[in-house]
């Protein structure tokens, strides 16, 4: 389809509305290709490729002032965050409140769907020659806007595989870009002159990708194994509107267990601090105690075992207990404020 449709320009602009509140670092993939498609359209139609701005008429300003005004808020944290990856960057500064969880980078050939060995070497290659063979036979607005999506970010990602602590915006850039140069590879090797050879290479490509993921998730464990997943069942357990005290260590595993039992009211003696992330209130008086069976049984814990769900074990709590009972349904904000540039 080479007319746009409202319908067309309705979902380009709530996909980029999308990406631009949940990873805004990531829009210029897009807005890179429909910069190079318009300037291609705009050189058929024999028009300047720059565009000179106008002057919006009354009408238009009739929805984009109110819309202007809603959306402010959220894209100054957009704004912030691009400025601020900016001036990391430009002045090649120390990248390591940037590392996220990564600890390391990810061999390249892994975000291609390849391992190691002979076998996957072969697939890259086809990967690489069905890249090309595609992006030769495309049009022309449609090579150079995809071919310079893929350059931007394998180019990118190998820039920050030479900074410190850059593994991050690597793994960010190869995740993006690599499904989409495999997607354009895998239609070039299905157009090989005769079909037989299509069909050989693409199943010894997909062969080699299945044998890659399972020698990868055979050595990763689960982010949120089904052990966790059971704290859902507490919810009915328990009476409603009781609160619980969440006896655990304070890391990734407490924010886990509040999202899973939101609908009790929620308290630590040590809840997770330090983060962008809500906590749940300090407290030591609950009606119950949520304990993490890695640890000992609290002392201020009575009577028998509630009820029990594979790690975790819940008891009463003696009532009266000092500060009195702030558990919440209600998470602890820790950010209050952000400052614009910083």
């Amino acid at each position: 389809m080479h007319h746009r449709t409202r319908g067309g320009l309705a979902l380009y602009a709530g996909f980029l509305a999308l990406l631009a509140f949940a990873y805004p670092l990531a829009l210029p993939i897009p807005l890179l290709s429909a910069a190079i498609f318009l300037g291609f359209e705009r050189r058929r139609r024999g028009l300047p490729v720059l565009r000179r701005p106008r002057r919006p008429s009354r009408k238009r300003l009739l929805w984009m002032l109110p819309l202007g005004v809603l959306l402010a808020f959220p894209l100054l944290g957009v704004l912030e965050k691009v400025l601020a990856s900016f001036d990391v960057l430009s002045h090649r500064r120390s990248l390591r409140n940037w590392g996220g969880d990564l600890m390391g980078y990810f061999p390249e050939g892994w975000f291609f769907g390849v391992d190691t060995g002979i076998a996957a070497v072969i697939a890259f290659a086809l990967i690489v020659a069905g890249f090309l063979m595609a992006l030769r036979r495309a049009p022309r607005d449609v090579r150079w806007g995809l071919g310079a999506v893929v350059a931007f970010g394998i180019g990118g990602a190998l820039y920050f595989h030479t900074l410190d602590y850059g593994w991050y915006f690597h793994f960010k850039m190869l995740a993006f870009i690599a499904p989409i140069a495999v997607a354009i590879a895998v239609v070039g090797l299905s157009r090989l002159r005769r079909p037989w050879m299509s069909v050989i290479a693409l199943l010894f490509v997909l062969s080699v990708a299945r044998s890659s993921a399972g020698h990868e998730i055979a050595a990763t464990f689960d982010q949120l194994p089904p052990a966790r997943l059971e704290l859902k069942r507490i919810n009915a357990a328990l009476p409603p509107g009781s609160s619980l005290r969440l006896d655990m260590n304070p890391d990734g595993r407490m924010l886990w267990a509040s999202y899973l039992l939101s609908g009790q009211r929620l308290c630590s003696q040590r809840p997770v601090l330090d983060t962008d992330y809500p906590h749940v209130p300090i407290s030591r008086a609950a009606d119950y105690v949520l304990v993490d069976r890695d640890l000992r049984k609290p002392s201020d814990a009575v009577g028998p075992l509630v009820t029990q769900v594979t790690s975790y074990d819940i008891y009463r709590l003696r009532p009266n207990l000092p500060g009195g009972d702030r558990c919440s349904l209600r998470m602890v904000q820790t950010v209050t404020e952000k400052t614009f540039g910083r």
